[in-house]
């Protein structure tokens, strides 16, 4: 059995402060933070547990010490906490009078507000046909097997505590597991004991309803406790008729605001308002054993009552300006509304403009309003949740269908699960302690309404805060239009405006910032030079690393939010900028093409140009071909080849442009063969040249021959007429200008020319009285062809 002096944990310590650790979990890497005032010892034997514990006590009685069974082997695991960074005279005495019979002894690690204590065990899942021997031989010595597992699972055991995380990370990274991480001892906290009911933050299917329609709320939690700045303070006004203190609502800021009765200080006035601590327990109930729990625990509630009475315009703004003003509150949470869509009050609209705009040092209120419960009464949405600005929440139910009360409307931004209206709902939250309010105990299960949706987007806005203070008015109404799960088709509409709101999406958009590869980075690199691709609009503390996919680029990989690269041949790579903050990993890529790779997009037709390889002359073609994926210009050719017959049709480029995605070249058909289609130019180069060579024919519904010669026999003079075409074939033709000349000549029967006269005209007249009587041949020559005919002269 080794000794093991417990002057090496600070070595080890030391050294293991020195580098970020992690483990991988759900696919991504779950950084640690080390923790120093809680020691991790695993003794080899149970029995020196109540020894040690002494003679740690007697070095100082401030320790705290938890005995706890080790969960996978054998052994005691101690847990010693409190320690504190006044060390010196603590390490000394420990040093020297504290020898641990112990298998290792470490500090344990924080996710969050979340304590891992590590044992030297990794627990694992093998992927199909995968033996555990394979992986046990990846590390030889270092590593055993402690226990085998149904569902192909095993606990090994790492032999040096210091290797635990190095080992379980390159077993996840070989591909040969589905997990693989430290087998660490975590805290188990017992639940509120009425969060079970409260369908609306975990639909699990409870009481009918449908599983997941919920908002989302714990799995927002678990982001928000592993925050890296999840420790600001916000505080959101319950806009209604009064707060009071609660057991669950430990919260509640000891001021308010009451408009007709300051000395109210913004509790309930009458013994049945209950109201606005039905909403500050959505809000924000704390997160204990006692009842229920609000969407964002750890928010201060500030209390308003609006409704002692007799509030006119003025009071209802007054009450507004108060809230945002002097940096009290964060968020704005109204569940009330006048039973009209008509904007009664300029007083009111100003004040939550001026929350908007003003509020948290400039930086706005989130102010949140229930849409209204009037929908059955008449259309659109109540003043003054139809205010622009305001993040307007409506009802749908447990099922996700919208309530048929909800007042609804062009104005809406988002829906939340309630129950119904008039105190027949099912929503679990607080109750005014004792005989006051709505029920005779401390809660009450039957709030609902758009009411009881309006506090869930308020707390949800909370927790965005919480994550980020920072944020703007601006910032967290998109975020949450942004993220939230659509209903039925397509986005917007306004019965649900974007649908559903879903704090898990909100805050991870939060956590991730609004990141994204910048458009002006580069979408290909040209030989020779250097250019970057980089991320931007990154959130604070964020750490970044890119690689490249192949070897077409140099460096292949670097850290940071810029990829300065150099191509080195010709294709394509994708940059990939890995992005680790507050626990979330996210990836960013862009496909760059090098030097003069033409990269076109998958499943193009890449073999020819697509066109009509067979037109007629004088008809207009289109060729196509596929457009690739970057490229600097590009130009439509039709080069003759060789020798072009003589007519009145030529060759020519008519347009050039992009259709469908695809390089679009129409083409004039001229005569003989030309090569038709694309050059691509890349880098200021020729890239590409996708031609392909064609051969026109004539059209065959056209005639094109002078066989009109009268009269026949004559004595004097001789007509010769072009036929006349189809009206195609006219509209086809050019100008008499743009016609090659042709040319008749005269033989006798010796054949001797007798005579010859060139023209455009269509019909032309010969001369013939000063020829001697006999047989001639006429030869027409026209676009290179020679047409013959005999005529005789009397």
């Amino acid at each position: 059995m080794k000794k093991i002096l417990i002057s090496l944990l600070f070595l080890f310590v030391s050294a293991s402060m020195q580098a970020q650790t992690y483990y991988y979990s759900g696919g991504v890497q779950i950084p640690l933070l080390l923790d120093s005032t809680q020691i991790v010892v695993r003794l080899y034997d149970e029995k020196t547990a109540s020894t040690t514990q002494q003679k740690i006590a007697n070095v100082s009685n401030s320790l705290k010490i938890n005995d706890l069974q080790v969960g996978g082997g054998g052994g005691k695991i101690l847990i010693i906490s409190n320690l504190t960074q006044q060390n010196s005279v603590f390490l000394q005495n420990l040093k020297k009078s504290l020898v641990i019979d112990a298998e290792f002894v470490c500090f344990s690690y924080k996710v969050g507000s979340s304590s891992l204590h590590p044992t030297n065990n990794i627990i694992l899942e093998l992927q199909p046909n995968v033996a555990i021997s394979s992986v046990l031989q990846m590390f030889g010595s270092e590593v055993s097997l402690e226990k085998s597992l149904k569902y192909d699972t095993y606990l090994l055991k790492v032999n040096q505590i210091s290797r635990l995380f190095d080992i379980a990370n390159q077993i996840y990274t070989s591909g040969w597991v589905k997990y693989a991480h430290p087998d660490f001892i975590a805290p188990i906290e017992r639940s509120n004991l009425l969060y079970p009911q409260q369908y609306y933050l975990n639909n699990t299917g409870q009481n009918g309803g449908t599983s997941n329609i919920d908002i989302n709320a714990p799995e927002a939690w678990a982001l928000v406790a592993n925050a890296c700045s999840a420790n600001a303070r916000i505080r959101v006004a319950v806009i209604d008729d009064g707060v009071e203190t609660h057991d669950d609502l430990n919260n509640l800021l000891p001021f308010g605001y009451s408009p007709l009765n300051l000395n109210g200080n913004g509790r309930p006035a009458l013994s049945t308002d209950s109201h606005g601590q039905a909403c500050s327990g959505i809000i924000g109930a704390d997160n204990n054993v006692i009842g229920a729990r609000g969407v964002a625990t750890n928010v201060d509630i500030l209390p308003l009552n609006i409704f002692i009475g007799g509030e006119t315009f003025a009071n209802i703004a007054s009450a507004i300006n108060w809230a945002w003003d002097t940096g009290r509150a964060d968020v704005l949470s109204n569940s009330w509304a006048y039973n009209t869509t008509s904007v009664l009050s300029d007083a009111i609209v100003s004040a939550i403009q001026k929350a908007r705009t003003l509020g948290r040092s400039g930086k706005g209120c989130i102010v949140v309003f229930a849409s209204g419960n009037f929908n059955t009464l008449f259309s659109g949405v109540s003043f003054p949740a139809n205010v622009a600005g305001v993040i307007t929440v409506g009802a749908i139910d447990k099922n996700g269908t919208l309530f048929g009360y909800s007042s609804r409307g062009a104005e809406m931004d988002l829906v939340a699960p309630s129950g119904e209206t008039g105190l027949m709902g099912d929503v679990t939250t607080l109750d005014r302690m004792g005989t006051n309010g709505y029920e005779t105990g401390d809660y009450t299960n039957r709030f609902g309404g758009t009411s009881a949706a309006c506090p869930q987007v308020a707390g949800v806005a909370a927790l965005m805060l919480q994550t980020n203070p920072n944020l703007t008015e601006v910032e967290v109404r998109e975020i949450l239009q942004q993220t939230a799960r659509r209903l039925g088709r397509g986005g917007f509409n306004n019965n649900t405006g974007y649908g559903l709101v879903d704090a898990q999406a909100a805050v991870t958009r939060v956590l991730s910032g609004n990141t994204r590869i910048s458009p002006s980075s580069a979408s290909h690199l040209c030989p020779g030079t250097t250019q970057s691709v980089s991320l931007i609009d990154m959130p604070i503390g964020a750490t970044v690393t890119w690689q490249a996919s192949n070897g077409a680029v140099s460096p292949s990989s670097g850290v940071g939010a810029v990829a300065t690269v150099t191509p080195t041949s010709s294709g394509f790579t994708t940059i990939t900028f890995t992005m680790v903050t507050c626990g979330i990993t996210r990836t960013f890529t862009r496909r760059v093409t090098t030097g003069l790779h033409l990269d076109f997009p998958a499943g193009s037709n890449l073999g020819v140009i697509n066109g009509n390889f067979s037109p007629i002359i004088g008809t207009t073609q289109l060729y196509t071909y596929p457009l690739p994926n970057s490229y600097d210009s590009f130009n439509c050719v039709a080069t003759p080849i060789g020798f072009q017959p003589p007519y009145p049709y030529q060759w020519e480029v008519q347009t050039c442009n992009i259709s469908n995605g695809q390089m679009v070249a129409g083409i004039q058909v001229g005569t003989g063969i030309a090569n038709v289609g694309i050059e691509v130019y890349k880098c200021g180069v020729l890239a590409g040249n996708f031609t392909w060579q064609i051969m026109p024919v004539k059209d065959p519904n056209c005639d094109y021959g002078f066989k009109i010669v009268y009269p026949n026999p004559t004595r004097e003079n001789l007509t010769i007429e072009r036929t006349v075409l189809t009206p195609r074939c006219v509209q086809n033709f050019k100008t008499d200008s743009e016609v090659l000349p042709y040319e008749v000549k005269i033989y006798d029967s010796y054949g001797t020319l007798k005579g010859s006269q060139t023209t455009k005209i269509d019909t032309i007249t010969l001369n013939v009285a000063n020829l001697p009587s006999g047989l001639y041949v006429l030869h027409i020559i026209h676009n290179g062809e020679v047409e013959q005919k005999r005529v005789l002269l009397e």
